[in-house]
């Protein structure tokens, strides 16, 4: 299946999509819609009105952009803003995408103004609000409307926040040195005075300048990043629950399954089945 306008023609998508609409909901001036997309399936080069959030939930698929070429896995969360140019090419199976455009709220489109700069979103925190925000328009009931536009907004603070910290410059190598401990070492071998010993800073002054980076503690930030390598196995392996939590660290299955609940909202199976449709 393709879908291709003349030879130098760019397709506007208005406020649809391509692939099959499996749904389609409306509140606080936000459009959240599901889409199907066929093996092979070609969207070639196109704009959409309106900035939208996407997360991938089943497939994978190739994007072209201004920035170049992005491969996406299930569970990638992308921004696009209004009028960005892009061509997707479904790949294998083809593709599952869930949506939420911003078409008429007038602090969100403010918001997301600030972000066109960083399309490509990382966190696990991403991933999981936008599982669950997800979920949230599959069952609706009267509180959704509010629940789906607090999940949208937690989603463009996270991203917010995501884009300043990659767009900083001038990182000392002793900070990058601490983030790495806290990336590769197992959590129960690492205090603050231990990694301000090894970096070779004041244990105050490393806690006050990753508070002031990061917005969280050091101990938040290590959980965090070990709940978003877990999201990652989560939604794109097989692996038992009880493996994944070995393989990022946690003491068991059991502690995988607080600490994610209590990042994410959701238990790493209702997390997992997201993504297992």
């Amino acid at each position: 299946m393709g879908l291709r306008p003349e030879a130098g023609e760019t397709q506007s998508c208005g406020p649809h999509f391509h692939g099959i609409v499996e749904q389609q909901w409306c509140a606080a001036g936000l459009r959240f819609s599901e889409s199907v997309y066929a093996p092979a399936t070609i969207v070639s080069q196109h704009t959409h009105l309106h900035p939208y959030f996407s997360i991938l939930l089943d497939g994978s698929y190739r994007e072209t952009y201004r920035g170049g070429t992005r491969e996406c896995q299930p569970a990638t969360v992308l921004l696009h803003p209004a009028g960005e140019v892009h061509e997707d090419r479904f790949l294998g199976r083809g593709g599952r995408v869930f949506r939420f455009e911003i078409v008429d709220n007038r602090s969100l489109l403010h918001a997301v103004s600030q972000l066109s700069a960083t399309p490509d979103l990382h966190t696990g925190k991403l991933r999981c609000f936008a599982a669950r925000l997800y979920r949230e328009c599959r069952s609706r009931d009267d509180f959704s409307p509010l629940v789906a536009e607090s999940l949208a907004l937690e989603i463009i603070g996270d991203a917010a926040r995501d884009g300043t910290l990659r767009n900083q410059s001038g990182i000392p190598r002793w900070f990058t040195h601490a983030t790495d401990l806290l990336h590769e070492a197992l959590p129960e071998g690492l205090t603050v005075a231990r990694i301000a010993r090894i970096v070779g800073v004041h244990p105050v002054h490393l806690a006050r300048v990753f508070r002031r980076r990061y917005g969280c503690s050091i101990g938040e930030y290590a959980r965090n990043w070990r709940v978003e390598v877990a999201s990652y196995q989560l939604a794109t392996t097989t692996r038992p629950v009880a493996e994944v939590a070995a393989i990022v660290g946690f003491a068991d299955q059991s502690h995988l399954c607080r600490t994610f609940k209590a990042v994410s909202g959701l238990t790493p199976n209702e997390f997992r089945a997201i993504f297992r449709r």
